[in-house]
């Protein structure tokens, strides 16, 4: 069979898609990877044909740009600078390379697959890498700015999720129906209902666990697990660093995302959390100007470093909760401190404290005294250490392979 997968996103986006494309070519499959061009190593590293979808210049605009984090305004900077200018050229890409054999991958916001789906009946797998994605009239996804608690009548829930088409549609569907038109394709609208979600099949990259299925929830779905692909066969831990993490006891990990490139006030406030709390920590950005001028002893940087070969090693992972980065700490067993800015984020922390193995500490409201306060706790914990080790043992065997069969299962008769 021949896959065209399309990526889109920061390295938590991407790297899932990555992984499942490597599993697929691992099975006798031809595929390619549309993705930004700052992915291109990551994407040939994984022996995967690639194909541009949007510029490095492009994709560090974006990510400079300190309204990205914005909880309205970044959504905005997704859509329109970055989605909609990709929609023609992904279709047109599409277009020029499918065969009969073609089905194709994409995520939350891989909107060119699903216009081609329709407009050249291709069968088309939409993958979720989190539950936030799903709308619900139940079980809420925890989102800024929307006060909907589970306990909520149905028609309050229903008309928030009206409220956000009405400040949602306008960022994509103009361009997003301009594209469909060429193809002779009826306009559509509540792009983030139901509509972007393919109607052949949903794969749910996490465990049923994380993110239990709603009544209103697509019903083509099905879980597998996390991918927990981190590029940790491509990128060895350097030896000092190595060295380093043996030396003491084991550090906090701290990380405010790899696409954030603004989160000065973040870095000043941890570097201050570790005296306080005379413990080591392990700071990764890959902006170096990101940090204070001057790093006591008790703390390292480090630009990248595949979590996997650090976290379980680790005391506690303090991240901004992107679903990638709580994943591996799952994985890793270890307490989390989720410090969420925007997106999924505030969803993946709530269902960190829902299963009992992390807090959440609003990066609004991050201080040194607060994450300080917090991160003892949680290092203290037993009990919460212990469901931290059970959910890790959890985690299901072999994720990938099980959503590959979901997808070679696709074919259009």
């Amino acid at each position: 069979m021949h896959f065209l997968v399309v990526a889109a996103g920061s390295a938590g986006d991407v790297h899932p898609f990555v992984a499942l494309g490597r599993t697929l070519a691992a099975r006798g499959h031809d595929v390619a990877v549309f993705a930004n061009e700052h992915f291109q190593g990551t994407v040939e590293g994984a022996g995967l044909e690639f194909i541009e979808h949007g510029t490095d210049a492009e994709f560090r605009k974006a990510t400079e740009n300190p309204d990205l984090w914005h909880p309205r305004k970044g959504l905005k900077i997704v859509l329109q600078d970055g989605i909609v200018p990709s929609l023609r050229p992904t279709v047109d890409a599409i277009d020029k390379r499918r065969r009969e054999d073609t089905v194709l991958v994409a995520g939350t916001l891989g909107f060119g697959a699903r216009i081609a789906q329709e407009a050249f009946n291709l069968p088309l797998a939409t993958v979720q890498l989190a539950p936030s994605v799903f709308r619900s009239v139940h079980r809420m996804p925890r989102l800024p700015d929307m006060p909907t608690p589970d306990w909520s009548p149905r028609w309050w829930k229903r008309l928030w999720w009206r409220i956000a088409d009405i400040v949602i549609d306008p960022m994509i569907a103009p361009g997003l129906n301009s594209v469909r038109a060429e193809h002779g394709l009826a306009p559509v609208s509540r792009v983030f209902d139901l509509w972007m979600h393919s109607p052949d099949l949903v794969v749910c990259l996490f465990p049923e666990w994380f993110g239990v299925a709603q009544p209103d929830w697509p019903p083509n779905l099905h879980h597998t697990g996390f991918p927990l692909f981190d590029e940790s066969d491509q990128r060895p831990i350097d030896p000092e660093l190595d060295a380093w993490m043996d030396a003491g006891d084991p550090p906090i990990v701290f990380t405010a995302g790899s696409a954030n490139v603004t989160a000065d006030r973040f870095f000043a406030e941890t570097v201050e959390a570790c005296k306080l709390m005379n413990r080591r920590g392990l700071l990764l950005t890959k902006k170096r100007e990101s940090l204070p001028a001057s790093l006591p002893d008790l703390v390292r940087w480090e630009s990248y470093v595949p979590f996997s070969r650090v976290l379980p090693r680790a005391a506690a992972f303090v991240s901004h909760s992107g679903i990638g980065s709580v994943s591996q700490g799952i994985a890793a067993g270890i307490p989390q401190l989720a410090t969420p800015l925007a997106f999924d984020q505030f969803d993946n922390a709530s269902r960190l404290i829902e299963l009992g193995v992390g807090a959440s500490l609003p990066q609004k409201k991050y201080t040194a005294r607060r994450a300080a306060r917090a991160l003892t706790w949680l290092i203290a914990d037993s009990a919460l250490a212990n469901r931290c080790h059970k959910l890790r043992d959890k985690l299901p065997a072999n994720p990938l392979d099980d959503s590959a069969a979901l997808i070679e299962g696709l074919s259009r008769k």
